[in-house]
């Protein structure tokens, strides 16, 4: 059963929301909160498994809101939904770990197919958000001629960071190279602490700038 959160302060963007999010079959709940602050008290009654999450709004934004819910309710995924498109706004939110970022332009059944693709524990970027990101990663690439930690990695290691890049999930990893998920997820740990990374987003930065996966 799927359960999302909604925080805009918008009533008819929830209700848009709703109308396209209505169409999965499995989808239990879907409720709003029209501010930050509303969404953390919503998340402490219920484990919402998504939260569709706006960046402007009174009392607390977006911006607070995402970072007490990646710390606070770690089991829960945050897709971005928002006008705000600057660099210095993306980057940031990708670092701090949500799970996806698009724009409020997109069509339903694009923010349908970013909703689903979060849910199976993929990222989703918007092709202009995927546009900042990629720009993003290769001024970092640039930017880096440092001695690569990637030799201290096994080559299993960098087989699931290239599987980790081609945004499979821990259960398909798992699936693919005939092990456990755990296994999967101690491989994750063990990846991240050697690259000193916090997240997903960082093992592709990572990975993308030493060259041990090219998209």
């Amino acid at each position: 059963m799927i359960s999302v959160l909604v925080v805009d302060d918008h009533p008819l963007i929830f209700d848009g929301i709703n109308t396209f999010l209505r169409r999965i079959p499995s989808l239990t709940r879907c409720d709003v909160a029209y501010n930050g602050i509303k969404a953390i008290e919503a998340l402490e009654k219920h484990p919402y498994n998504i939260v569709i999450m706006d960046l402007q709004m009174p009392v607390m934004n977006g911006y607070e809101a995402t970072d007490i819910i990646l710390k606070r309710f770690p089991d829960t995924r945050i897709l971005i939904f928002t006008w705000i498109k600057t660099k210095k706004d993306v980057i940031e939110l990708l670092h701090k770990g949500v799970h996806g970022y698009v724009l409020k332009n997109i069509e339903g059944k694009t923010l349908l197919q970013a909703f689903k693709q979060v849910l199976q524990g993929k990222f989703y970027l918007s092709p202009e958000i995927q546009r900042i990101w990629s720009e993003f990663l290769l001024e970092e690439k640039n930017m880096y001629k440092n001695v690569p930690r990637h030799m201290e990695l096994t080559s299993r290691e960098k087989e699931i960071i290239r599987m980790i890049c081609l945004q499979m999930t821990s259960t398909e990893i798992a699936t693919k190279l005939h092990i456990s998920e755990n296994t999967v997820k101690n491989h994750r740990t063990h990846i991240m602490n050697k690259l000193e990374v916090n997240n997903v987003i960082g093992i592709v930065m990572y990975a993308i700038r030493m060259k041990i996966y090219i998209p």
